[in-house]
């Protein structure tokens, strides 16, 4: 843990960000959680990481995710630091691709990802029990325990139709940045601020409504 906590302060200190802090907080499930608002870095101090996943999460949330908030925070309105409406598929998209810009990503992640986004779509009808008899032919039970958990996590009662549905914009985002990029999309447009890529940021740049990504 310290070596995360550390690596995230010196990644921090080199890009210039000084008014971020790095804290460890227990009461959450993902290993490292970017909190814009507040300007904090929240570390599971149970998380566990090789060098290459820290260079994965170091691209991931200080290169995307902190990057943009702070290019937000300079435009003229704060909502561009903490995220306009349907930014976050977007946004995470862009993570994706800075992970696999830095290390790679593990062989099968769309897959993986695309497998996320529909058994998302079931959890919205479905309980715990059922959303992993479901999974479980499919994927095997070590996968469909994972899975399920990952989709039920935080729900008062997993046994009732809900879901966390951030997994389903990880696909979204990927799908959508790629299709972006391979189509001739300039991705440094996007680093204006928290902005999604239905946003018309070649127009607000030209108008002079924001400025250009730094």
């Amino acid at each position: 843990l310290p070596e995360i906590v550390s690596g995230f302060e010196a990644a921090l200190r080199l890009r210039g960000f000084s008014a971020w802090r790095v804290i460890t907080d227990p009461v959450m499930s993902a290993r490292v959680v970017v909190d814009s608002p507040r300007r904090l870095i929240r570390v599971n101090p149970r998380a566990v990481v090789s060098p290459t996943d820290m260079r994965a999460l170091l691209a991931h949330e200080i290169g995307v995710h902190v990057a943009r908030s702070e290019a937000g925070a300079r435009q003229p309105l704060r909502l561009f630091a903490t995220g306009l409406s349907r930014s976050l598929a977007t946004e995470e998209g862009l993570a994706l691709r800075a992970e696999a810009v830095a290390v790679g990503l593990p062989v099968g992640t769309p897959d993986r990802l695309a497998l996320l986004a529909a058994a998302a779509r079931r959890a919205r009808d479905q309980g715990f029990t059922g959303l992993y008899r479901g999974l479980e032919p499919l994927i095997g039970a070590s996968g469909a325990w994972t899975t399920c958990v990952r989709l039920k996590r935080g729900l008062a009662d997993p046994e009732l139709p809900g879901v966390y549905a951030k997994d389903r914009v990880y696909w979204l985002g990927w799908c959508g940045v790629t299709t972006f990029a391979h189509a001739g999309g300039d991705l440094a447009l996007l680093g204006v601020g928290k902005v999604g890529l239905h946003h018309p940021v070649a127009d607000w740049l030209a108008r002079g409504w924001i400025s250009p990504p730094g």
